[in-house]
Formats: structure tokens, C-alpha cells, sequence
């Protein structure tokens, strides 16, 4: 068991299916080592299954819990979670409770209520209450701005999204904390033969990578329709996972061509070996008519995993065309922003022939601007 000195006790729940987003890989690992106390509270995933064996001071709870459309199912199984959680927490003093995305702030600000602790937010997606129509999103957002001004602080991933988040739920800008969405570690040009291996292709075919998202279909069905989209000697593969909207069976005869498909999760440890396997990087965002598919989509920026990846290993990206990534494009040449998904072969083109110049300027923008060891000791400040 922990060995209870000195060492601050601080307690992580989040509660959304998906555990591995770097940003909080990053927050854990960067505690453990300075000996704090982590325990994490998080959902039950049999695809998801990950400790890192440099932990040392790190416990990790997992509760069952539901996330359907069943509103029924769902509030009974958020109720169990509540009772599954304070059962947790009773056994420990915690210093400071850490709630991730919107189930999480609620649980964590109703146990830190019970029991008296300072709570701290973490907000991964940006929702609008003029943009939400369901019932239950507008409840959702009436609790996460009365929960969120009841926090010590709220962790964001870059100014865009500090500002929005400040004017939306109304909070201080002191209270404010920025963390960006990246593993920890500064940027290096690295280059990997992954996706080749595990793929059957060809060496000398270069890749564009398209490591997937639940909205994947419409882009599937252009590149099948178009092939011109990628220039010769170029082939895409879309890094599906195991979370998708995509009928596989639709796609299979066409895998093995021009597109190939990526079907199996890869570990935590072996994203570095994905994103680095990539030529370039195809990091797609639409605003999409429901809750987090508005503003939330436009001011994307450090808070897109995939870009940031991407960028970590030297590698270009082509994104569409938020005002985040334009403006990125501005003041560091490490990618193209495409206003449709037809210009892809030109964006390819031209970070092609200067695609040392493009790599350089990855790795700059990363250890300019995405480096977590820059942002780390401000959010550890903020625990003493």
C-alpha cells in the first residue's frame, strides 16, 4: 500500500469510455515522478487497458458504467457510479480532486462537497449552450457551469479555447491553467517502417495517415470515388481502431490498393511507432450539428491529439481550415489547411517538395509551443 508522508494525495476521475488521452498520460506520469499520489477513477474498457511501469505511486480504480443513448441506462448507471466512487474515496484524505470533461467535474464536485476538497477541472471538448438542443446536453451544461465555478482552477489546452471557455461558463481568468494535449518528451525527427510491416507495403510507397475519428465514412467515400486525390507512389491508410461509425464490409475490397485500413488498436507505448510511420499527417476536424461539433470543432488547436503527434515526430500535417491551424501556418510552416478535402493533392505537392523545410518547422512549432515540461510546473504550482 502507499506509503502516506508528506506526498499530497490527489484523486483523477474521468468517466467518458477512452482513457488515454496524452494529456492526462502526461499530468499522471509528470506526478508520479515528483511523488505525488495518484489515483484514478475511470470506466471499465476491456480495449483499454494500460499502466505505465514507471508508476510508482500511481492506483487506478475502474467502475462499470454506461454511455449509450438509453437515457434510463444511463442515469442508473451514473447513480451507481456516484456510490461506486464515494466507496473509493472514503479510504483516502485527498488534497485535491481532478474532474475530465463534464461527468467528471459533476462527480468530482459532488464528492469534494461531501468531503470538503478542493476540485480542479479538466476540460478536453468546449460545449456552447447556444449550440446544444437536447434536453439533456442543456442539463449537462447548466451543471458543468455551476460546477465549474466552484473549482480552484480549469485546465484548457491553449488560449483559444481559455478565452471561450472564461466568456461561456464565466469564470476567472486567474483560475485558468493551460496544458496541451501532448505526450511529455520535446520533438525529434523521427521516421518508422510501422504501418509497412504490419500493412504488407511496399518501402517505397509513402504514406498519408488518417489515424480515424467516429466520422469517417464521408471522407471514405470520396478517396474511393476520386483516386486522383493522392499522387502516384502515394497510398492513405485510415488508422481505425476499434471505436468506429465505418460498415468495414462496405470498404474491404478496396483495402490493399491505394487505401489501406489500420483495424487494430494500437498500445499507448506504440503511438509514437504510428504517427512516425506516417510521410505526412491528414488531421480532418468538421463542424458537425451536434454538442462539441460547433466552436468547439472551429477553435480546435492544442487540443487535437493528432496534430500534435504528428508534429512531435517531424511529420507535416494536413488539416482543414480552422482558424487555429491557419494561423499556426502563419508563424511556422510545419502544414497546409485545406478548405475541402479535393485540394489534398496539392497540399501533398507542396509540402513534398520541401519536405525537409516542412519537418524542421514541425519540430520547431512542438518545442516552441507543445512542449508539456514548458506548461507542468505552473499546473504544479497551483497544487501547493
Amino acid at each position: 500500500m502507499i506509503n502516506n508522508k508528506k506526498e499530497k494525495n490527489i484523486c483523477i476521475i474521468q468517466l467518458h469510455s477512452g482513457f488515454l488521452h496524452p494529456i492526462l498520460m502526461s499530468l499522471i506520469t509528470k506526478l508520479d515522478k515528483d511523488d505525488f499520489n495518484i489515483y484514478v477513477i475511470c470506466l471499465k474498457d476491456k480495449n483499454i487497458i494500460y499502466r505505465n511501469p514507471a508508476w510508482k505511486n500511481t492506483f487506478i480504480y475502474r467502475i462499470p458504467g454506461y454511455y449509450g443513448k438509453n437515457i434510463f441506462k444511463f442515469v442508473s448507471s451514473s447513480i451507481k457510479q456516484i456510490f461506486y466512487i464515494l466507496k473509493i474515496v472514503t479510504k483516502t484524505r485527498y488534497d485535491f480532486l481532478i474532474g475530465v470533461s463534464i461527468i467528471g467535474l459533476v462527480a468530482a464536485s459532488l464528492v469534494g462537497f461531501i468531503f470538503r476538497v478542493k476540485r480542479i477541472y479538466i476540460s478536453l471538448e468546449l460545449y456552447f449552450s447556444k449550440e446544444l438542443k437536447k434536453i439533456p446536453w442543456k442539463i449537462y451544461k447548466f451543471l458543468e457551469k455551476l460546477c465549474n465555478k466552484l473549482t480552484e482552477f480549469t485546465v484548457v489546452q491553449d488560449s483559444w479555447r481559455s478565452r471561450l471557455l472564461i466568456d461561456e461558463n464565466k469564470i476567472s481568468k486567474s483560475s485558468v491553467i493551460i496544458l496541451p494535449n501532448t505526450t511529455i518528451g520535446r520533438a525529434e525527427m523521427k521516421d518508422s517502417s510501422f504501418l509497412h510491416e504490419i500493412l504488407r507495403i511496399d518501402l517505397n510507397k509513402k504514406i498519408l495517415l488518417h489515424p480515424g475519428h467516429p466520422y469517417l465514412s464521408n471522407i471514405l467515400d470520396i478517396f474511393l470515388k476520386h483516386e486522383s486525390l493522392l499522387p502516384e507512389n502515394w497510398i492513405v491508410v485510415f488508422h481505425i481502431g476499434y471505436k468506429t461509425d465505418v460498415d468495414m464490409r462496405k470498404y474491404k475490397l478496396f483495402n490493399g490498393k491505394k487505401i489501406y485500413f489500420s483495424t487494430k488498436p494500437i498500445s499507448y507505448e506504440n503511438l509514437g511507432e504510428l504517427y512516425a510511420s506516417a510521410t505526412i499527417g491528414l488531421s480532418l476536424h468538421y463542424n458537425t450539428d451536434r454538442p462539441g461539433g460547433g466552436k468547439n470543432q472551429t477553435y480546435i488547436g492544442y487540443s487535437s491529439g493528432k496534430f500534435n503527434l504528428f508534429l512531435k515526430y517531424g511529420k507535416p500535417v494536413i488539416t482543414t481550415n480552422q482558424p487555429t491551424f491557419i494561423q499556426i501556418f502563419k508563424n511556422y510552416c510545419c502544414g497546409v489547411a485545406i478548405k475541402n478535402i479535393f485540394q489534398i493533392s496539392n497540399a501533398i505537392e507542396n509540402i513534398d517538395e520541401k519536405m525537409n523545410f516542412y519537418r524542421t518547422e514541425a519540430i520547431r512549432f512542438y518545442n516552441d509551443r507543445l512542449d508539456f515540461d514548458n506548461y507542468y510546473e505552473n499546473f504544479k504550482n497551483c497544487l501547493t
